[in-house]
């Protein structure tokens, strides 16, 4: 890959606090790293409750399209 001279975001939450940052600092954006991850609940997916479930898909998709959202040119 090509990164010299290219700002980049690695983030694990979707507040937009990076991308503020990365635009004071240096005026532009050029990648953002989407590494948020995890389970709210450890065991087998059928035996999670739903509001583990739910909180999973916030960390995982819900967090990812947050913080892509503010990024898009």
């Amino acid at each position: 890959m090509r990164l010299r001279g290219k700002v980049a975001i690695v983030t694990g939450a979707g507040t937009g606090l990076g991308r503020a940052i990365a635009l004071m600092s240096f005026g532009r954006l050029d990648i953002l790293v989407n590494n948020a991850g995890g389970i709210a609940e450890c065991g087998p997916v059928l035996g999670m409750t739903e509001d583990g479930f739910r909180k999973t898909l916030d960390i995982n998709v819900t967090s990812a399209f947050l913080c892509s959202r503010p990024c898009r040119s």
